[in-house]
Formats: C-alpha cells, sequence, structure tokens
C-alpha cells in the first residue's frame, strides 16, 4: 500500500485507515487455524517438520491469528512513517 501504488491504481489513500480498521474487526473472530496464503506468513515448513515428530498439532494455536494480524498492522504503519 504504497504511495506510488495507491496513485498507480487510483486508490485513495484512506484504504490504508480502512485496512487498519478492519485488522481491528478481525481480531473479534475466533481462529484456531492459520494458514497463510505464503509458507513464510506462518512458519509452515517449521510447523510441519514439528508435527512430524509428534506432539501437539503445532498448527492449532489460537494466539497466532492475533499475532499475523499484529504484524500486518506493524508493516503498514512501518510503511506509512517510512514515507513520511
Amino acid at each position: 500500500m504504497t504511495k506510488e501504488f495507491l496513485d498507480e491504481y487510483g486508490l485513495s489513500y484512506d484504504c490504508r485507515e480502512q485496512f487498519l480498521s478492519g485488522l481491528e474487526r478481525l481480531k473479534r473472530e475466533k481462529v484456531n487455524l492459520v494458514l497463510g496464503n505464503h509458507i513464510n506468513n506462518n512458519r509452515l515448513e517449521e510447523k510441519y517438520r514439528r508435527m512430524q515428530a509428534g506432539g501437539p498439532n503445532p498448527f492449532l494455536d489460537n494466539r497466532e491469528w492475533i499475532s499475523f494480524l499484529e504484524q500486518c498492522r506493524k508493516n503498514l504503519l512501518d510503511l506509512m512513517e517510512n514515507e513520511k
């Protein structure tokens, strides 16, 4: 959501605030299983190895959703700060 990207696609800068508000709404959703759209979003390979070794299912973690959303928030806020 860089200014350059938003300008190129004719998007308003306030979509950033909408995104941040959306993250807050998503935090209210109960999520036990987070599967990212990229393997590094939620350490997929590491969890698979842990699962193969036995023990509790590493994919079931009710804290990971909030952690992921907080990282998304931080990434956007950092981007916005760096553009100043």
